[in-house]
């Protein structure tokens, strides 16, 4: 039999076989065990998905007994009883203008309904150029062909080719890495809006269809938008007649100490994704969700498009569930204060490693910059991150490592149990020799 039948992408051979892969046996609470029964945190709630953490029986349970009364039915033109009220509750927590909700099994799934949503909506009003779709550098929207295409990282994208024709990339507001503040001053002159207003000039607005970005990017690691930022999106966007599509995969249920991350900025949206922690990843399950005015003009000729597994009752059963234990448990509320503290013992802690650069966190969303140098930021080589990372499990903490460390547990982990993590990570990063790379 083959040992490797399983493949596990996204992750390098050299990387996969240094580390195992690791085989985990169960998780409970904010901890994953392996077979051969050594904890580690969870430190990056699996992808910013098992927000209400590892073993939780009474969403177990729901599914059992929606699996056993109805474990499936299409939804062209069928409705289950799960998907209905998950529906209208997640209706009713968005803004007013959002009125509708179609469900997918991923986020890459729901991005690439949004955008499809937004084009069909043009082409029915017959406005057959407006097309385009605007994104931004250093996002990440998702690994199918077309949400890849609209992800601004490049890397994710160059084996594949041009991918869906129309999309277009502005400037991220990554302002760690920023080299565009006011010369004299220092303080961010919103070059990334400047140039956004200078491509939709150039492209003709008339040719845009939607523009799409996270409220809070963690593809740029916890890249924290100025002040105006979204102010100046917003406006933008009104202006031009281009849809917001606000991307909150990641940033919604609480993620950033607020329901949803839109409601950090007061962004005013069109369509709006959800994925990952809806359901606290018990199973797989996202949505799209749209303003009245893009449901009422794809209503009457029927939004061509469907997948499969979409409003799965299982999966719509368990984010009721999920959703149930975010409120009676009030763990969204406590989010961003434990976000706080997380942030003050990191810096207390590992700020001392020339390495290190800027440590951000917003809410239960964290990140640790990887650098060669603190002035020039310059980054370090991959074998560095491959060594942090492998020394992070040796200490039992599970997380991603690239160009940054991504941080973000699970909700209920406790004031105790950050210390724990934090006195983890240093002891981790104290078996590092940054000289050793260079």
């Amino acid at each position: 039999m083959k040992d490797n039948a399983l493949w596990s992408a996204g992750i390098s051979g050299d990387l996969l076989s240094r580390i195992g892969p690791l085989n985990i046996a169960y998780g409970d609470g904010i901890f994953l065990y392996d077979t051969n029964g050594k904890q580690y945190f969870d430190a990056m709630s699996g992808a910013w998905v098992v927000n209400t953490g590892h073993g939780r029986k009474e969403i177990a349970n729901a599914m059992q007994e929606q699996a056993i009364r109805l474990g499936y039915i299409l939804q062209e033109g069928y409705v289950n009883e799960p998907a209905q009220k998950l529906a209208e509750k997640i209706i009713q927590m968005l803004p007013e203008k959002i009125t509708n909700c179609l469900f997918a099994c991923g986020g890459s799934e729901s991005i690439e309904s949004a955008v499809k949503a937004v084009k069909q909506f043009y082409f029915m009003e017959g406005n057959y150029k407006k097309n385009k779709i605007l994104s931004r550098q250093h996002s990440y929207h998702g690994a199918t062909f077309g949400a890849m295409t609209f992800t601004g990282i490049t890397g994710w994208r160059y084996p594949f080719g041009k991918g869906v024709p129309g999309a277009r990339y502005t400037p991220h507001p990554y302002c760690y890495k920023c080299v565009h503040k006011n010369n004299v001053t220092g303080t961010c002159d919103l070059y990334c809006i400047n140039e956004m207003k200078k491509i939709i000039q150039e492209e003709g607005a008339d040719t845009i269809a939607a523009f799409i970005a996270e409220p809070i990017s963690m593809s740029a690691g916890t890249a924290i938008p100025p002040r105006k930022y979204w102010e100046e999106v917003t406006k933008l966007c009104h202006k031009n007649n281009i849809f917001i599509i606000l991307d909150e995969i990641i940033t919604g249920f609480g993620r950033t100490g607020r329901w949803f991350g839109y409601e950090q900025w007061d962004i005013d949206a069109d369509i709006i994704v959800l994925g990952k922690g809806l359901t606290g990843g018990y199973a797989p399950l996202s949505a799209l969700t749209v303003s009245n005015t893009i449901y009422e003009r794809l209503f009457t000729p029927g939004f061509i498009h469907g997948y499969t597994y979409s409003a799965h009752p299982v999966s719509c059963a368990a984010a009721l569930k999920n959703l149930t234990i975010l409120e009676d448990e009030k763990l969204v509320e406590s989010v961003f204060e434990k976000g706080i503290y997380l942030k003050q013992l990191l810096e207390e802690t590992i700020s001392k490693y020339s390495f290190v650069g800027e440590i951000r966190t917003f809410g239960l969303l964290g990140t640790i910059e990887l650098v060669r140098n603190k002035e020039t930021k310059e980054r370090m080589p991959s074998l560095f991150a491959d060594d942090i990372k492998l020394s992070l499990l040796n200490h039992g903490v599970a997380t991603r490592v690239g160009n940054q460390i991504n941080l973000g547990p699970p909700f209920i982990i406790t004031h105790r149990e950050i210390e724990d993590l934090c006195w983890r990570i240093d002891c981790a990063l104290s078996q590092i020799r940054k000289e050793d790379y260079y």
